[in-house]
């Protein structure tokens, strides 16, 4: 599956605070996805991702272009519970600029790197329950945690 993910400019923004809802520019993201079923009960997925936005026309700052890598294998272990690993790779490929000028001297170039476990209910096949943790590591430039997923999967229609 191909798409583009749209960023808009919604939200507060506040150029003198300290943290925003809003990011004030636009974004553009073209992805692509694919997932291989090799054989009943075992899917591998993957997405890549690279994105790049315009200049914050408050701060006359522009954030690099950055390319992500998410995956995912999961494996039924009956009906109802599936199991698996997911992760991500995020890599900023660009400087970040303001004014014009590379920021910090090193682009501000971020990275990080996740992996961890999932796990989901499937109540129907069409209805289930999917929890992740994603344990980040070896980031540059960017904060490093631990983030948890819980996500629902519902039809649009029948």
């Amino acid at each position: 599956m191909a798409g583009i993910e749209l960023l808009f400019p919604t939200g507060a923004y506040d150029a003198t605070a300290p943290v925003n809802i809003g990011r004030n520019y636009y974004g553009l993201g073209p992805s692509y996805s694919v997932t291989w079923l090799p054989r009943q009960g075992v899917d591998v997925s993957a997405k890549v991702r690279y994105g790049m936005s315009t200049t914050n026309k408050e701060t006359n700052y522009r954030s690099g272009d950055e390319l992500t890598f998410e995956f995912g294998g999961n494996f039924l272990v009956d009906r109802s519970i599936q199991i698996g690993a997911t992760g991500y790779a995020y890599v900023q490929t660009t400087d970040d600029k303001q004014n014009g000028a590379i920021v910090n001297g090193n682009g501000n170039r971020g990275r990080v790197f996740a992996l961890g476990p999932s796990m989901a209910y499937i109540f129907t096949p069409k209805v289930a329950l999917i929890a992740k943790v994603q344990f980040e590591f070896d980031a540059r430039n960017r904060s490093e945690g631990t983030r948890v997923w819980l996500q629902m999967k519902l039809p649009f229609a029948d």
